[in-house]
């Protein structure tokens, strides 16, 4: 996808890539895209790997955030992680309260009805049209 990029040097830390959208501009030493797909996602972007690939880069592995190293990782399971004992020796913590989903007022399917009145038996239809006149102009 990055192959057919362009990049163009502004400094020695700043590069211009010319992608087929908008483009982006990077700089390495502050580890920054304009599409703010590194900072959001710690990897490197597409722009990113085109500017390795214009600097002739192999290792860009010190573009990756150190949350996805190795050695983070190691660290994060250092400790025993102890397996749960069977469900029946579980221990009860108490009454937990249960959550229910919000309550929904579920539309009608189809057009909705007319909100005219409708008359009651016995009544006269000709009263409710929107021709009424009052008892002087009769």
């Amino acid at each position: 996808m990055s192959l057919t990029w362009t990049v163009k040097p502004i400094s020695k830390t700043q590069f211009e890539v010319m992608d087929t959208k908008k483009g982006g501009k990077v700089n390495l030493q502050e580890k920054t895209c304009t599409c703010k797909q590194w900072q959001l996602s710690g990897l490197p972007c597409g722009h990113v790997m085109a500017v390795a690939r214009y600097c002739n880069l192999r290792d860009v592995t010190f573009h990756v955030r150190n949350y996805f190293t190795t050695k983070t990782y190691k660290v994060a399971y250092i400790d025993d992680i102890q397996p749960l004992e069977y469900i029946s020796e579980w221990v009860d913590p108490g009454k937990i309260p249960t959550v229910r989903p919000p309550l929904l007022q579920k539309r009608q399917s189809g057009r909705p009805k007319s909100t005219a009145r409708i008359p009651s038996k016995g009544e006269d239809k000709d009263d409710f049209k929107s021709n009424r006149k009052c008892s002087r102009c009769l």
